[in-house]
């Protein structure tokens, strides 16, 4: 009976090593040698080393978890273990039980169970029973938390004892009941061998110790810290995981005299007792020091006995996108040159973030890929869409009333679904989708059944006549129609619209609205309403199926309901089970496709407008095979449990939980895949090519963060309250200097390390502090800066971009003379065929994705300013169609403002009528606060046309507020009491206050509209410039007399004042005021302006810029060579995209497609 213990740096031959062991002791008659290893992935590795050693002969591999099943069936004490949905719904059952104090309000979410779950498995893991923290925590004050802990923990462990269950923790602590008894684990296996561990739990110490105490021989491998001196700090780590594993089978030995003296002195191990120590590497150890915290890569390399020094490649990539294209192309070129797949891996801190991006893109390069830790469950395009539609029949709340949840991105979202198809139906649900989604943004639908069925029945009254009735929903926009009102929207945008619907000559008056045309209305309205009512009656579930139900989506109550009373998980069970699936019955069938039926037609699948290929397909078989089994862990639990009847909410919420913990494995037909994996599952395994990705702060090494259930201080007190008796893992303790190293170590061949340039939101992403060190030790490495220059493409894309990137390079190159449309083509730009050079397999789709590619260059040659012409906003050269409604009659102060700023939204908003469509949103939104504040002013001044009093303002807010919701289109809020202060408040002060800013001034006038079309007299304000002449018409918010007997000019704004300083003014960048002035002074004739303001709402005070301060004259003479200019451009055709200073907004209804947009930094 031996030990052996294999020490060594990482890549120092401890496996080798072990697999020589296993071999020689494998071939002796009846003692196979039986080898435990971390994972699946170990146990493939171990089989190439035996295999490439001569063969495995008495040699069994397995997990631990697989040593402890077997320990446990050669017992005669075999056991059922739960499953990861299993144990979760058995955790639920424990939190239901223990009464909590401190974590009451949140022990019914999925996020505190998984919480709790972790605390618990770390305590087990440790041995650390339910009574020993009562124990502490009824004696400690400062553990106010534990006590709930240890109550579920209580309950949990109870449940599994009383009906004899065994997660896999529990499982190691039975067998080791059983082995500490009579039992050995076979006769057949002389020897146990541990590789590729870590360190060990208390738990599973105790197991190798009651091995060895079986008179079993056993062997292990450990990490030794890299040229690590005595004092450093990884040395003293290294020292306390290997005392603890020596305690518990050589607890004689003197673990750090041992190690001080043995990595100095010995080359030939030691041997102590039975206990066998040998030091890797054999032929020598690294006597050169460690940089604190990493040491260079080179030095490593050279010293340790490494049968080929690796290529070292890398990669500064733009994103993380880049980052994996640039790996996965370099992996592909070296798949091509003969290296074998399996023996490539790409590593990460957390592949989590780089996952999409590899799925993706190795599709798109047709590189098979593994994941080793498989594909999470909730990031499933299919399960995506099933717990899209549960959502619409989850609770909502609302004034104490239960309702269908039904949110509108869920609703359209499942109807427009490729996985949801009406069975015999020539319906097209995309238009059916569209339809209701229009009705919903126009009626503001924020989320309940009850609006839906609101909006819908208002609509389906309506058949052109007798609009007022729609006011309940409606507001007025921009171009005399309907429109739903938005969420919170830009200020600056709040100002345009606002002024837009006065220059239009809109009448506030609801009665006087219309319906547009695209809002279904009518027969159509009253169809969707009974589609929706139909969509109810098939598919609710059967909580709320009884008749009554229907008429109301009001949820019954499980205490009244008598068929609630039977509903538990099963019958939802059931419910889901169908819609996933069921099949064809003829007569009997459900309206809806099951989600089977419709995997079944591949085809149609297959030649829909998604990309959908096999691959996807046996994905999403694998998705429905992990919804059956969570479906049977939840049937399975109330078999077990007396539970009470649950609603159809806490059915889903389970569901969901219990999503948010499956993953489904990638069910790719090929063996030779690239693994991707993080770097903690590689350790102690070998790969030819390793790709290290995200090597950028705060990535790698990995930004520190603390258990909030059991943080490092509450570990730290039972520590010490305990005397050491409850001693668990820090959770900040940093490895990551450990992991680089050991990372690094793990390729023989080909080493490739990349970092982003720029993080998603597109700031600068600050490299690692590992990536500084390396390039400062002088490697031999390519650092790729420009991974778009592609020399060797990896797919046709690839190839397309190659050319392209020749072809703009070339035509760059070309003299000026060589511009205009044919500029890429005069420079000789690569032709179909040398584009495809590098593919045997060229195509005709190939060849036209390149045309089209050509036809792109010349664009964006133009837009990068090499060709001036019609691709960038020059539009005078086109169809003079597209010039269409450019020129106006009269133009709005704020819409030339638009053109200053940016002529292509000028374009996109007010020629082409495009805006930004946002989710409706509950409560008030920005847009119509502004208006209501202007209203609310207007009735405070009219009709006697005198500063108000405080009384007044208050008055006429509450005739404005008390209608606002039913004029202005919005749902009140449950804070809407408190949003009626504000606006009071802010209402009064500007009221109060704007007299006294001008020095006393009175109102004369308020709303003065002038050149707004019919029913009104004033004329517009007509001007001219450089010979184009041109009228200005607007609304004036309020005229003051000035004690002098001047005017002054007031225009409200939402927006902030840091934009209307004088230095605006001089720029000619604020028309409003000037423009009015010379309006109220030529066309009005109301008298001399002295001064205009504008007021900020927000803010109380007048802008910083007044027309004062730089003159009335000179201030309308700038304002008016401005909106001439602007004019001269709208005229001209002139709509290039501008950048305004700090950024495009994001109302910009070109936000999404603009070639020149740059999101605001405000």
């Amino acid at each position: 009976m031996t030990t052996t213990i294999v020490m060594g740096p990482p890549a120092s031959g401890k496996t080798k090593i072990l697999a020589q062991l296993a071999r020689s002791r494998g071939k002796e008659l009846f003692a196979k040698v039986a080898v435990c290893l971390p994972s699946s992935l170990h146990v493939e590795a171990w089989k190439r080393i035996l295999a490439a050693q001569g063969g495995a002969i008495g040699v069994d591999l397995m997990t631990f978890d697989d040593l402890v099943d077997t320990m446990l069936i050669n017992s005669g004490n075999p056991c059922f273990r739960l499953q990861s949905g299993q144990a979760f719904t058995v955790l639920r059952q424990a939190v239901r039980m223990s009464r909590l104090s401190e974590y009451e309000s949140i022990g019914a979410t999925g996020g505190f169970i998984r919480g709790v779950s972790r605390a618990i498995d770390d305590f087990r893991a440790a041995m650390i029973s339910p009574r020993q923290l009562k124990s502490i925590e009824k004696s400690n004050l400062q553990l106010a938390g534990l006590a709930d802990i240890a109550k579920i923990y209580t309950s949990y462990m109870e449940l599994l004892e009383k009906r004899k269950w065994r997660d896999s923790l529990e499982t190691q602590r039975l067998v080791l009941e059983i082995v500490v008894g009579d039992f050995t684990i076979s006769n057949s296996h002389g020897m146990v061998i541990f590789d590729g561990f870590d360190a060990f739990t208390p738990l599973q110490r105790n197991i190798i110790k009651s091995l060895k105490s079986k008179e079993k021989d056993i062997a292990l491998s450990m990490t030794a810290p890299m040229n690590c001196h005595a004092d450093h700090s990884s040395f003293e780590r290294y020292c306390r995981i290997v005392n603890e594993t020596l305690n518990a089978i050589a607890p004689d030995v003197n673990v750090k005299q041992l190690l001080s003296s043995g990595l100095v002195n010995f080359t030939e191990g030691i041997n102590t007792g039975d206990i066998n120590f040998v030091m890797t590497p054999v032929d020598g150890i690294i006597t050169e020091p460690m940089i604190p915290g990493l040491i260079y890569l080179n030095r490593n390399l050279t010293s340790m006995s490494i049968d080929c020094r690796p290529e070292i490649v890398m990669i500064e990539a733009v994103d993380k996108g880049g980052e994996v294209r640039e790996a996965l192309r370099q992996l592909k070129i070296r798949a091509m040159d003969g290296q074998s797949l399996s023996r490539m891996a790409i590593v990460a801190r957390d592949t989590g973030s780089y996952r999409r991006h590899v799925m993706s893109i190795a599709g798109e390069m047709g590189i098979p890929c593994r994941f080793e830790e498989g594909i999470p469950l909730r990031e499933s395009p299919l399960a995506i869409a099933i717990l899209r539609f549960m959502n619409l029949f989850t609770p909502l709340e609302i004034s104490g009333e239960s309702h269908f949840r039904f949110d509108l991105t869920d609703f359209i979202q499942t109807l427009s679904s490729p996985y949801f198809v009406l069975r015999d139906s020539v319906i097209d649900m995309n238009s059916i989708a569209s339809a209701f989604k229009t009705a919903a943004l126009w009626g503001n639908i924020t989320g309940g059944l009850h609006q839906w069925r609101e909006v819908l029945t208002l609509l389906s009254n309506h058949c052109g006549g007798n609009p007022s009735e729609l006011s309940a929903v409606v507001q007025l926009d921009s171009s005399d129609s309907a429109t739903f009102v938005t969420s919170a929207v830009n200020e600056t945008a709040i100002e345009n619209a606002v002024e837009s619907d006065i220059e239009s000559g809109v009448e506030s008056d609801m009665d006087e609205l219309s319906l547009p045309a695209d809002v279904p209305h009518g027969e159509e309205a009253r169809l969707l309403l009974d589609f929706i009512e139909n969509f109810i009656t098939e598919f609710a579930p059967p909580e709320i199926s009884d008749s009554s139900s229907l008429q109301s989506d009001s949820l019954i109550s499980s205490a009244k309901s008598p068929s609630a009373e039977s509903a538990g998980n099963s019958v939802f069970c059931g419910w889901l089970e169908r819609i996933l699936f069921s099949e064809n019955q003829g007569d009997d069938s459900p309206a809806m496709q099951s989600i089977h039926e419709t995997l079944e037609s591949f085809d149609v699948l297959h030649s829909s407008d998604i990309h959908y290929d096999q691959k996807s397909f046996q994905a999403d078989v694998e998705v429905l095979c992990c919804f059956s089994r969570a479906l049977q862990d939840l049937r399975w639990a109330e078999q077990n449990f007396q539970v009470l009847p649950v609603s159809f909410g806490e059915f889903a919420e389970t569901l969901n939980s219990v999503v948010e913990l499956t993953t489904y494995a990638d069910s790719h037909s090929i063996d030779e895949r690239i693994i991707v994996t993080n770097i903690q599952r590689i350790r102690g395994i070998s790969f030819d090519t390793l790709v290290l990705l995200g090597l950028a702060e705060g990535e790698f090494p990995r930004s520190q963060k603390d258990d909030p259930l059991m943080p490092d201080h509450i570990r730290g007190i039972l520590r010490e309250v305990s005397s050491g008796a409850i001693d668990l893992n820090p959770v900040l303790e940093s490895r990551e200097s450990e992991l680089f190293l050991e990372t690094l170590s793990r390729s023989s061949k080909t080493l490739i390390l990349s970092r982003p340039l720029y993080s998603e939101s597109g700031d600068t992403w600050e490299p690692s502090p590992f990536w500084e060190t390396l390039k400062s030790s002088g490697l031999e490495s390519e650092i790729m800066c420009d991974p778009f220059s592609l020399k060797r493409p990896a797919s046709r894309m690839e190839a397309l971009i190659s050319a392209a990137d020749s072809a703009l390079s070339k035509s760059m190159s070309t003299s000026a003379a060589s511009s205009g449309s044919n500029a890429v083509a005069e420079s000789g730009a690569f032709t179909a065929g040398a584009a495809c050079e590098n593919f045997a397999d060229s195509s005709a789709e190939l060849k036209e994705s390149w045309l089209l590619l050509q036809r792109a260059a010349r664009v964006l040659n133009s837009r990068n300013g090499l060709v001036q012409g019609t691709f960038n906003g020059y539009l005078a050269d086109l169809d003079r169609r597209l010039l269409r409604g450019t020129w106006k009659a009269a133009f709005g102060p704020s819409s030339l403002e638009t053109y200053m700023e940016c002529p292509f939204r000028y374009y996109l908003e007010r020629v082409l009528g495009l805006s930004v469509t946002e989710e409706p949103e509950e409560g008030l939104n920005a847009l119509s606060e502004g208006s209501i504040l202007h209203e609310i002013l207007r009735l405070s001044i009219e009709p006697e046309l005198v500063n108000p009093s405080s009384e007044r303002v208050m008055q006429a807010c509450q005739r404005v507020l008390n209608t606002a919701p039913v004029k202005y289109g919005f749902r009140p809020p449950p804070w809407w009491k408190q949003i009626k202060f504000r606006l009071q408040a802010i209402a009064i002060r500007a009221a109060m206050t704007i007299p006294v800013s001008l020095g006393g001034s009175e109102p004369i006038a308020v709303e003065a509209p002038f050149g707004m079309g019919a029913g009104t007299d004033a004329e517009t304000l007509k001007l001219e410039f450089e010979g184009v002449k041109f009228a200005i018409r607007g609304v004036v918010d309020r005229i003051d007399r000035l004690p002098d007997g001047s005017l002054a000019i007031i225009d409200y704004k939402s927006a902030s004042s840091t934009r209307y300083t004088p230095g605006h003014f001089e720029r000619g960048a604020r028309l409003q005021v000037p423009l009015y002035a010379l309006a109220v002074h030529e066309t009005m004739g109301l008298g001399d302006v002295s001064d205009g303001i504008y007021w900020h709402f927000r803010e109380g005070r007048k802008s910083p810029g007044t027309l004062s301060k730089i003159g009335v004259e000179n201030g309308c003479n700038i304002a008016v060579e401005s909106a001439g200019r602007c004019v001269k451009g709208i005229l001209n055709g002139y709509f290039e995209p501008l950048q305004p200073p700090g950024g495009c907004p994001d109302y910009c209804p070109g936000a999404s497609f603009c070639w020149s947009y740059k999101a605001s930094s405000r």
